[in-house]
């Protein structure tokens, strides 16, 4: 019954018509709140504009409504350009993370291909040194045969000799033997036997060490350059960096010092072109190539069997080989004994008496006696 005069009376025609809402009244003067206080920034009523808000910058609540209205939709703009930028990056990352994928299964496969073509050609190589072997062994064998032959010959024809001169030793007759000692036949002047050589016997007998020397000289070479096909795609080593000595490194170039060894972990102090210098617990200032070395990039690995045995509540001092903690002494010494209170990672918090919530690594800690 309201409603309907509004489009059927011309002047009723002009006033604006909104959803009908739960109208909201000032709690002082019970009126419409239709201005708006830009001082106290808060919706008043018009008797509020002419009592307790009097001389305040007020305008219409429509003005306000229009003015902030502005603002909002330049926020929503605003909003709008960062959803898209970021739609954008994750469009990029998706199309970048399908990129990585695709190429990263293109490499297994021609790592595939080739290690399949490297393992047919040591197969060929094997087949081939099999046959070879084979061969000269039928080479041998022929040759020894003929050998063989010759010797029983030539053992058969001294044999007959010895027989010769045997018979005539064992006559009874003097005149006899005397007669044919000269025919009898005579080591030095008679025809003398090659001797014959037994080089061959020694032909293959070191094939086992030199295939032993070619396996290890193979393992050393594929590990060296896979090595480097990984530190080329993980990144390079740099100040900072937790590292250790590879497991293929027999002896580094500088030697191993007193106490380093594969399992150390020390961390990088400097780089040049081919060294660097790492600082491990018990040897500091170490030197070795940067070929030598790998990154250790799990947290885990920096602690001990008997680190990684501290528990919260265990009584803990600071190791004496360290000099100077991680995060400073405080108040605390080698010979303070604390309370593990927390444990976070190689991170430690222990309440001494000297010095409570008193953080460290936990390399640097050890189990009170």
């Amino acid at each position: 019954m309201h409603l309907q005069p509004h489009y059927n009376i011309p002047a009723l025609k002009k006033h604006k018509l909104v959803f009908a809402t739960k109208i909201l009244t000032c709690s002082r003067h019970d009126k419409v709140l239709e201005a708006f206080c830009r001082t106290d920034n808060v919706c008043i009523c018009m008797s509020c504009v002419i009592d307790n808000h009097k001389g305040h910058d007020t305008v219409t609540s429509t003005e306000e409504r229009e003015d902030k209205q502005v603002i909002l939709q330049a926020n929503k703009q605003k909003f709008l350009e960062k959803r898209q930028e970021k739609a954008k990056e994750l469009d990029e990352l998706m199309k970048a993370t399908e990129a990585h994928a695709q190429a990263t299964q293109q490499s297994v496969d021609k790592t595939e291909q080739a290690f399949s073509s490297l393992i047919s050609s040591l197969e060929k190589s094997y087949s081939e040194l099999i046959v070879n072997i084979r061969v000269q062994e039928t080479i041998y064998k022929d040759q020894t045969a003929v050998l063989q032959e010759q010797l029983e010959l030539e053992i058969a024809t001294l044999m007959g000799q010895e027989d010769v001169i045997d018979k005539l030793l064992q006559t009874e007759d003097n005149v006899y033997f005397l007669q044919n000692f000269a025919s009898m036949p005579n080591p030095s002047i008679a025809e003398e036997f090659p001797c014959h050589s037994l080089e061959l016997l020694e032909s293959f007998s070191d094939v086992s060490d030199m295939i032993s020397e070619f396996k290890e000289k193979l393992e050393v070479f594929c590990t060296q350059e896979l090595d480097k096909i990984f530190e080329k795609h993980t990144g390079h080593i740099k100040v900072g960096d937790s590292v250790r000595v590879k497991p293929s490194v027999k002896t580094p170039k500088f030697n191993w010092g007193c106490t380093v060894t594969h399992k150390s972990v020390g961390v990088v102090k400097s780089v040049n072109e081919e060294t660097l210098i790492v600082d491990f617990q018990d040897h500091k200032n170490w030197k070795g190539l940067l070929s030598e070395m790998e990154r250790v990039t799990i947290a885990n690995e920096l602690i001990s069997a008997e680190q990684r045995s501290i528990n919260v509540g265990d009584r803990v001092r600071v190791k004496p080989s360290v000099n100077n903690p991680k995060q400073g002494w405080g108040r605390v010494t080698h010979q303070s004994v604390g309370v593990v209170k927390s444990l976070a990672g190689d991170e430690i918090t222990v309440d001494f008496p000297e010095h409570c919530d008193w953080m460290g690594g936990v390399t640097e800690i050890e189990i009170a006696p």
